[in-house]
């Protein structure tokens, strides 16, 4: 007979900030964006601050095929971002986050459900990743390619995922490429998050944003 296994996922998200230099809101605003603006309409151009916080309460039953293996709790996860613009060209990046489980019987309270305040993104940026011909990021960030089968920021989990790294991208007449060094961001309850030495990952991106 075959166990059948149920994965029931709520999830309720309030986003309160908006990611420095993002591109205007398509209409309707939402309420989340007018919070946003609210907040930063206050400080001056060269500071954008923000946070988000996520609650989701995961259930299942039979997992990994076997009796009496159930479970049922709550995550939440707090992030609190800042981001420092003192010139066009240079950005500093950062992005502590608060991960809880609550109520979780199977499995202690680690990572990836549990990682108390920690320091998740810590960057310097020279150009612009994002919208300029060329950029450069140095320290911890995210990395996120393609459909991120091969190399994500694992969003969905409550801990994520990010990399102490170096990366470079480049754009031209829609070509678009990105070479990085990094390592792995290594989660751990209670302390500082460290980067494992001699766990390194190296790689090149590209692609083509438009034909003609």
């Amino acid at each position: 007979m075959y166990r059948v296994l149920t994965l029931l996922v709520i999830c309720v998200c309030f986003v309160i900030g908006l990611r420095a230099q993002q591109l205007p809101p398509t209409k309707p605003v939402s309420v989340n964006n007018l919070l946003s603006d609210d907040v930063n309409n206050d400080l001056p151009k060269w500071q954008r601050i923000g946070a988000e916080y996520r609650v989701r309460v995961e259930s299942f039953t039979g997992g990994a095929f076997k009796p009496n293996n159930e479970d049922a709790y709550l995550l939440s996860r707090l992030r609190i971002n800042m981001f420092l613009l003192p010139t066009t060209w240079l950005k500093f990046g950062f992005q502590g986050q608060d991960a809880h489980v609550f109520g979780k019987n199977q499995n202690p309270a680690v990572p990836p459900y549990q990682d108390s305040m920690d320091l998740r993104q810590g960057f310097v940026e020279f150009g612009d990743i994002e919208k300029r011909s060329v950029g450069i990021r140095a320290g911890r960030q995210e990395l996120a390619f393609g459909d991120e089968r091969l190399l994500g920021n694992a969003n969905w989990l409550n801990t994520a995922r990010s990399f102490d790294a170096l990366r470079g991208t480049v754009r031209h007449a829609g070509f678009h490429a990105d070479i990085f060094a990094a390592r792995l961001v290594k989660q751990q309850d209670g302390e500082f998050d460290w980067s494992t030495p001699g766990n390194n990952l190296y790689g090149i991106y590209g692609g083509i944003e438009k034909l003609v």
